[in-house]
Order: C-alpha cells, then sequence, then structure tokens
C-alpha cells in the first residue's frame, strides 16, 4: 500500500498512481509513465491508464474520460472505473 501525503483527486490527477496500479494487476501495461508536471504528458498518463484498462476488460460504460481526472470534474466516475 502508498500512504497518499495529498487529497485522492490530487494524488491521482497526474495518472502516475493509476498506471502503477494497472501495472500491479496487469503487468507491463504502461510502458512509459511520464513523471513530468506538464498537463499534456499528465493527461497522457491518464489516457494510457485507460486504454490499459480497457485492454484488461473494464468495459467502456466503466471508463471515466481524461478531463473527469484531470479537471476534478468527475471524481465518482473515476472511482467507478478503479473499482471496476
Amino acid at each position: 500500500g502508498k500512504e497518499f501525503e495529498q487529497p485522492f483527486a490530487d494524488e491521482l490527477r497526474s495518472g502516475e498512481v493509476l498506471c502503477q496500479l494497472i501495472n500491479v494487476v496487469a503487468p507491463g501495461s504502461v510502458k512509459k509513465i511520464n513523471q513530468s508536471s506538464f498537463a499534456f504528458k499528465q493527461m497522457e498518463n491518464i489516457t494510457n491508464f485507460l486504454r490499459a484498462a480497457q485492454a484488461y476488460g473494464v468495459p467502456q460504460s466503466c471508463i471515466f474520460d481524461t478531463a473527469d481526472l484531470y479537471n476534478q470534474d468527475n471524481m465518482f466516475g473515476v472511482l467507478q472505473t478503479i473499482q471496476a
């Protein structure tokens, strides 16, 4: 387990934690995890996580949009994807 130092949404926003998570469940799913503060690199991480989650078998109906997490607009959808 990993303890978060910031609020939940802030910890997930860069997509790094999500990519690490999917790589634990399905090793090698995300080949490169960006560790950048640039928005487009963080959104790329989120997108890579979502693609890997779909490939793992998470139904499309349970997949949030990249902006839902990055803008913290739909954290329920984010949780739904993680839980699926």
